[in-house]
Formats: structure tokens, sequence, C-alpha cells
């Protein structure tokens, strides 16, 4: 490998090894899920705003304003699935604990 400047010269071969081995890493990295998306019938905000079609910081705000209902458990705040599914009827339901 030689140096010039900032920047190294790496022989082809062991480029191409680079690159495939960040491309399985990429690969595992998108197959992933949620750690915890749905827990019995409750919902993490991530869950909700897929399935409302908004991002999680809009969730968020609809719980503090009570817009829709949440609890906190562990210092997370989850969403119940009735709750969510009343909040798609159009239906405003009052928050819980959050």
């Amino acid at each position: 490998m030689a140096e010039t400047g900032m920047f190294y010269l790496v022989p082809e071969e062991q480029m191409n090894r680079i690159i495939e081995q960040l491309d399985r890493i990429e690969a595992n990295t998108r197959q992933k899920p949620d750690p915890v998306p749905v827990i019995g019938n409750v919902l993490s905000a991530k869950v909700v705003a897929e399935r409302l079609g908004v991002t999680p910081h809009t969730v968020y705000a609809w719980a503090r304003e009570g817009t829709l209902r949440s609890v906190r458990a562990g210092g997370r705040v989850l969403f119940p699935e009735t709750a969510v599914a009343e909040f798609m009827k159009g239906g405003r339901n009052e928050t819980e604990g959050c």
C-alpha cells in the first residue's frame, strides 16, 4: 500500500474485498427490524407513524397534546392499538399517563 498525501493507493483485489465486506454489513443492517415495534396490544411511535403516514415526532406531539392516547412503560411512550384504531376513524381520545 503506497501513501500519497492523505490518500492510500490500494490494490484493486484488496479494494474489491473491502467493498464486498461493506456490502455484507449494509445488507445485514437493513434487515434488522425495529427492536420492539409491538408489545402485546401496544405500538411504538415508529409503527404508529408508519400506519398514519406521519413522522414519529408528530405522533409524540399528538400524545403530548392529548390527541392520541398513550401510556408510559419503562421510559417509553407506547400507544394502545385500540387508541390508534379510534384515532384513524377520526375519534379524539384522551391521553392516559402521558
